[in-house]
């Protein structure tokens, strides 16, 4: 058994680990609160970039390069102007694409400078447009410059 002054010793040290850890998970915690934020907000500032009839203000959310991919049930996407391209061969540009809401439901960090957010859409478009559309989205974002923007999208 140990003494009390070399327990005393141990229980000290262990309770400056513990401290320790803590402060180093209130750390994590706050970031990935911050990055959430700066996250829901891209989502935010896409869908109105979206339903003012801006696709390339939409696509500013977008990390530009051959890497980013968009899937969805027709088929898999490669690159930044592929995706473009495929977005106003549906929607259009410049004129009426419809009101687009996003709303996040769930966040998770996936290491630095990486995160997944998964979600729900709603399109509020006229019938002869192609009609109200809603479906899930799961997208890959990666923070590069400061700004977190889409490196994976799977919408359905």
């Amino acid at each position: 058994m140990a003494s009390g002054k070399t327990g005393g010793r141990w229980l000290a040290r262990a309770a400056m680990g513990l401290a320790a850890g803590l402060a180093v998970v209130g750390v994590a915690m706050a970031a990935t609160s911050a990055d959430e934020t700066a996250v829901t907000a891209a989502l935010n500032a896409s869908a109105e970039a979206w339903s003012r009839g801006d696709l390339d203000g939409f696509m500013q959310y977008y990390e530009p390069g051959e890497a980013t991919v968009y899937l969805n049930k027709d088929g898999l996407v490669r690159g930044y102007k592929a995706i473009h391209d495929m977005y106003a061969g549906r929607f259009g540009q410049g004129g009426s694409m419809g009101q687009l809401s996003l709303e996040l439901l769930n966040f998770r960090p996936l290491g630095p400078g990486y995160a997944l957010a998964t979600g729900r859409f709603h399109l509020a478009r006229p019938a002869a447009e192609g009609g109200a559309a809603t479906g899930l989205f799961t997208l890959v974002f990666h923070k590069s410059g400061g700004r977190w923007r889409i490196i994976s999208d799977h919408t359905s």
